[in-house]
């Protein structure tokens, strides 16, 4: 055989080698081998919006209440994760009462629930249950709610009033709401003792609760707004 015929059978032969050796890395690998990359999916925040009206249960030891910088001792800090609520605004301030806090009603609601922590000041300072519900009654109509879910949140844990008091206090808040066709929020479980005071851990001043009681607040709060929007 002659030299140049030998030389291009060698070329065909290498090239036949190197172009065996590039298909069989083309092959797909092992199936157990191949990562199982998902493609991203955008999924909105679908959890239920808050507005909040309340006192320094609510408030905390938050530096900016209604602009969402809240504290970790006001329940609201808490109200997050998949399985809670967004908050979008309100107002709560230490001291307020049901009189008070009609002056700091947003000028405009696009909530899904406004929630109505104030009582508690008004009882201590001796205002009377009908007092309080008519200006209660007058933040509904002022706040002109319309189609959002008002709901009232009963007196929690209190070392200076009688247990008796509260529960009398909060029967006819009770009464009082749902002829109204407002939801009832009770969220004291794990908070409230048999005789009305603070379950040992859960506050720091007898009064209001510290960073463990506002995340079991914050809880409450939110399964039972969720519940209250599920029975609508």
């Amino acid at each position: 055989m002659k030299r140049p015929v030998l030389l291009v059978l060698l070329v065909l032969i290498t090239v036949a080698a190197v172009v065996a050796v590039w298909w069989s890395g083309r092959q797909p690998a092992p199936e157990a081998a191949v990562n199982d990359v998902k493609p991203f999916q955008y999924q909105a925040d679908a959890r239920p919006t808050v507005e909040v009206y309340g006192d320094s249960i609510s408030q905390g030891d938050s530096s900016n209440f209604s602009s969402g910088d809240t504290g970790p001792t006001s329940w609201v800090s808490h109200l997050g994760g998949p399985d809670g609520l967004r908050f979008v605004g309100g107002f709560a301030q230490g001291g307020a009462g049901a009189e008070t806090i009609r002056n700091y009603i947003a000028g405009q609601h696009t909530s899904d629930v406004v929630i109505y922590e104030i009582a508690t000041n008004d009882l201590r300072r001796g205002v009377s249950w009908d007092e309080w519900a008519d200006h209660t009654l007058r933040f509904h109509e002022e706040a002109a709610i319309g189609d959002d879910l008002f709901a009232v949140v009963l007196i929690g844990p209190m070392d200076d009033r009688s247990a008796e008091a509260v529960a009398e206090w909060n029967d006819r808040t009770r009464e009082f709401a749902e002829d109204q066709g407002w939801a009832v929020l009770d969220p004291w479980d794990g908070l409230r003792d048999d005789d009305n005071t603070w379950v040992a851990g859960m506050s720091a001043d007898a009064v209001h609760p510290n960073k463990s009681g506002a995340q079991v607040l914050a809880a409450n709060m939110a399964k039972e707004v969720r519940s209250a929007l599920a029975e609508r």
